[in-house]
């Protein structure tokens, strides 16, 4: 039986290129966004082997309901890719504390909500977890600063799991620096939007990150990828 992906985020960007990648490798894919019209396309052409489903990681219920469409199709789970994520990027005078709080939602207890509810598939099948943090999880930038400590976070608690889940499950942290995806349309501050919109422009393709995590999938039973660091050549941010 082929290996079923559970990738979170599917609907744009990494997500999405994730899910185009890993078809076409031969998994199954269960994807899983909030804007599911985005998922239809894929949903008509791949239904063998892919499932395109509602789920808002901040909304345990609605995880639950997707890992159960999940298993009934594909009859497990084997490989979790958490990409879901969101930066809203401004002084830490100005972003709101909604803000703030979406981003701590969204980036670090998501990334733990999903990981729990499938925790028991993947120990049960040997399987694999795949957290998307960023460079963002490495240092930390002025006008960044809730959103990297979102992704030191998410760093931190996929760290621990490899080392607590060590011959169970194999761990993999990937951080990436700029990549061209809907991220920079939605920096909301202008100073920052102007500074920064080229530098995501001129960034990685998110082809590229797909690449990264099939390496890190696709090794020997007894190998463990545990952490890429992966940066644009002439952009080292």
């Amino acid at each position: 039986m082929n290996k079923t992906i559970f990738i979170t985020g599917a609907s744009s960007g990494i997500g999405f290129a994730l899910c185009m990648k890993m078809i076409r490798k031969g998994f199954n894919v269960v994807g899983v966004a909030r804007r599911v019209e985005k998922l239809a396309e894929l949903n008509n052409h791949y239904s063998n082997h892919f499932l395109g489903v509602y789920a808002d990681v901040t909304d345990i219920d609605s995880i639950k309901e997707a890992i159960s469409l999940g298993i009934d199709k594909f009859g497990k789970i084997d490989i979790l890719i958490n990409n879901a994520g969101i930066g809203i990027i401004g002084p830490v005078g100005e972003n709101s504390l909604e803000d703030w709080n979406t981003m701590i939602d969204v980036n670090v207890k998501g990334v733990m909500n999903v990981t729990n509810l499938l925790l028991p598939q993947l120990i049960q099948n040997k399987g694999h977890i795949i957290t998307i943090d960023s460079i963002a999880a490495h240092e930390v930038f002025p006008g960044s600063v809730v959103y990297c400590a979102s992704k030191h976070a998410a760093k931190a608690f996929t760290t621990g799991l490899e080392k607590e889940l060590r011959g169970k499950v194999r761990v993999t942290k990937i951080s990436p620096g700029y990549v061209n995806t809907e991220f920079k349309n939605h920096l909301k501050y202008k100073e920052y939007s102007d500074k920064m919109k080229a530098s995501f422009e001129n960034g990685l393709n998110p082809d590229t990150i797909a690449d990264a995590i099939y390496f890190a999938i696709n090794q020997d039973s007894n190998v463990a990828i545990n952490e890429i660091m992966i940066r644009p050549f002439d952009n080292q941010e």
